[in-house]
C-alpha cells in the first residue's frame, strides 16, 4: 500500500489544470447545500418544539419537565455519562490549547 505523503508527491508534479472555475463552483454549491440542510434540520426541530409548546398545556409540560428532571438527577448512569462528556470536553479543550 502506497503512503499518502508519496501520492502527496507524485500530484505536486503535475502541471496545473485550468478549470475555468468548476471547481469553485461545485465547492459553492457543496456549501449551500449543506447550509440549506442544517436550516432545514434547525427549521423541523423548531417546528416540532412549537407544536409541541402550543398542543399541550402549561401545566402539564411544567409537571412532566418536573418529574423528567426528577428522574434524571436521581439516574446514575446519568450522572456517569454527563460526567463523561464534561471529561472529554475538558481533555479537547486542553488539546486544542497545546
Amino acid at each position: 500500500m502506497t503512503p499518502p505523503n508519496e501520492f502527496d508527491r507524485a500530484l505536486a508534479n503535475l502541471p496545473a489544470v485550468a478549470d475555468n472555475g468548476f471547481s469553485a463552483a461545485v465547492s459553492a454549491r457543496i456549501a449551500l447545500r449543506q447550509e440549506f440542510q442544517r436550516n432545514m434540520l434547525l427549521l423541523a426541530v423548531a417546528a416540532a418544539a412549537g407544536m409541541v409548546l402550543f398542543f399541550m398545556p402549561l401545566d402539564e409540560l411544567n409537571a412532566a419537565v418536573g418529574r423528567i428532571a426528577a428522574d434524571l438527577s436521581n439516574s446514575p448512569p446519568v450522572a456517569i455519562a454527563l460526567g463523561m462528556l464534561v471529561l472529554c470536553g475538558l481533555y479537547l479543550r486542553t488539546a486544542e490549547a497545546e
